[in-house]
C-alpha cells in the first residue's frame, strides 16, 4: 500500500518600486515632489526620512539628499527604490558703487560680484547684463542687480548711490559802480548751508571780501558742498 500527498507553495513576486523627484534638482529654499509607484496593485510604502507612508510627498532639502522608498504587497513581499536630489546653493551677490556719493551730473561706477564662479547678472532700470556698468543718476538712486548660476540659481543685492545737489551760488558788489581809487564789498552765498567758497583773483575763500580795482574787473566764484 502506498499513499501520496501534494503540497503547493505559492511564490509571490517582489513589487518593483519606481521612485521619481520632480524636478530633481533645486535650488536651496526650493521643493521637489517626491512620487512612488509599484507594478503590483495594493502596495503599499513606506518613505525613509519620516516621510510617512504617502506616496505623494513634497520635500524641501538644505543640502542634496537621497530618500528611501518602501514597497509591501498584500503578501508581504518588498522591494525597495531611492531618489536623489540634487540642491545647488544660492549665489551670495554683493554690489558696490565706486565712488557712494556724487554730485549733480557726475557718474559713477557700479559692479556687481558673486561668490559661485559663472554667475552671470542681471542689474535693474535696464542697465543690462554687465559686471560693472556706469551711471549718472539726477537724484539718490537705488540700484538692483540679479545674479543667476549655471544651474539657475538666484541671488540679489542693491547698492544706493547718493546723489548731492549743486549749490546756487549769488555773488554780489556794493556798490557795483565805483570810482578809481574807490572800493567795492563783495559778498558771496549759497542756498545750501555749509557751502565753502573759492574766489578767483587770488581773493581767497572768504564770502565777504572788499576790493579796488583800477579797471572794470569781473570776479568770479566757486562755491562747494
Amino acid at each position: 500500500m502506498q499513499g501520496t500527498a501534494e503540497v503547493t507553495v505559492t511564490v509571490h513576486p517582489l513589487p518593483t518600486i519606481t521612485a521619481i523627484a520632480t524636478p530633481v534638482e533645486i535650488c536651496l529654499g526650493e521643493s521637489s515632489d517626491l512620487t512612488v509607484s509599484s507594478d503590483i496593485p495594493g502596495t503599499t510604502f513606506s518613505w525613509s526620512n519620516g516621510l510617512g507612508t504617502n506616496p505623494n510627498v513634497t520635500v524641501s532639502p538644505t543640502t542634496t539628499t537621497t530618500y528611501s522608498i518602501t514597497g509591501t504587497t498584500n503578501e508581504g513581499c518588498t522591494g525597495t527604490a531611492s531618489v536623489t536630489i540634487t540642491v545647488h546653493p544660492l549665489p551670495t551677490i554683493t554690489a558696490s558703487a565706486n565712488p557712494v556719493e556724487i554730485c549733480l551730473g557726475e557718474s559713477t561706477e557700479l559692479t556687481a560680484s558673486s561668490d559661485i564662479t559663472g554667475t552671470t547678472f542681471n542689474w535693474s532700470d535696464g542697465l543690462g547684463s554687465s559686471l560693472t556698468v556706469t551711471v549718472s543718476p539726477t537724484t539718490t538712486t537705488t540700484y538692483s542687480v540679479t545674479g543667476t548660476t549655471l544651474e539657475g540659481c538666484t541671488g540679489t543685492a542693491e547698492v544706493t548711490v547718493t546723489v548731492h545737489p549743486l549749490p546756487t551760488i549769488t555773488a554780489t558788489a556794493t556798490p557795483s559802480e565805483i570810482c578809481l581809487n574807490e572800493s567795492s564789498d563783495l559778498m558771496v552765498s549759497s542756498d545750501i548751508t555749509g557751502t565753502t567758497f573759492s574766489w578767483s583773483n587770488g581773493l581767497g575763500t572768504n564770502p565777504n571780501v572788499t576790493v579796488s580795482p583800477t579797471t572794470t574787473t569781473t570776479y568770479s566764484v566757486t562755491g562747494y558742498n
